[in-house]
């Protein structure tokens, strides 16, 4: 690309912005010790994707070309991106949380397919921090 001729190229690229978004239920019932919420709008949901979903890859998207290394055996690039274990279809045993698990979960397919097509510029590796207090926990 001769817009990045002299340009060093990133190693890493890690796209950690994240979103729970508004808290909502099922039906507005309460449930598994969660409050009563207002019922989960399809805004809700597409608000969150926004967010948790399409950001990561339009990030991936925009920054593949600066992690390509012209030089000869040079390594790949990496793009990181946090995900997070309520994304587990398998793990969850407490429902609730529609938006976030499932926006959490399509960003995991989308990283596996960001991982076969940006091969062999950048590795794309999925990341789960752990429990973090922050606004998103309660700060519990």
């Amino acid at each position: 690309c001769k817009e990045l001729d002299g340009f060093t190229p990133l190693s890493h690229v890690i796209h950690s912005a994240g979103v729970y978004g508004p808290r909502v239920s099922l039906d507005g019932q309460a449930r598994f010790g969660r409050p009563a919420g207002p019922p989960v709008t399809a805004a809700d949901m597409i608000n969150v994707f926004k967010v948790n979903t399409v950001g990561p890859l339009l990030v991936a998207q925009h920054f593949l070309p600066l992690l390509r290394n012209p030089a000869p055996d040079a390594a790949a690039g990496v793009i990181g991106i946090l995900t997070s274990k309520v994304a587990s279809v398998d793990d969850n045993t407490s429902g609730g949380a529609y938006a976030y698990r499932a926006s959490k979960a399509a960003l995991n397919v989308v990283a596996k397919s960001l991982k076969c097509d940006a091969h062999p510029d950048a590795n794309v590796v999925l990341l789960h921090p752990g429990y973090v207090k922050t606004d998103m926990t309660g700060g519990q």
